[in-house]
């Protein structure tokens, strides 16, 4: 089965996914309100889930 944590991380990308969605929030924005500490780490957390980055998903 997936693991909790597995669960938490989708989750997280899902809501980055809807957060990005509205062009007046930054990256930076996003990251933050998803619990990054810094844009760089979202972005590389995001393409690794979602298999494009952040701007791509735009």
């Amino acid at each position: 089965g997936t693991t909790l944590m597995r669960v938490m991380e989708q989750l997280r990308m899902e809501h980055a996914e809807h957060l990005l969605g509205d062009a007046t929030l930054s990256v930076r924005e996003v990251a933050r309100r998803t619990g990054f500490a810094d844009a760089s780490s979202f972005i590389r957390a995001f393409k690794r889930a979602t298999g494009r980055t952040p701007a791509e998903n735009r």
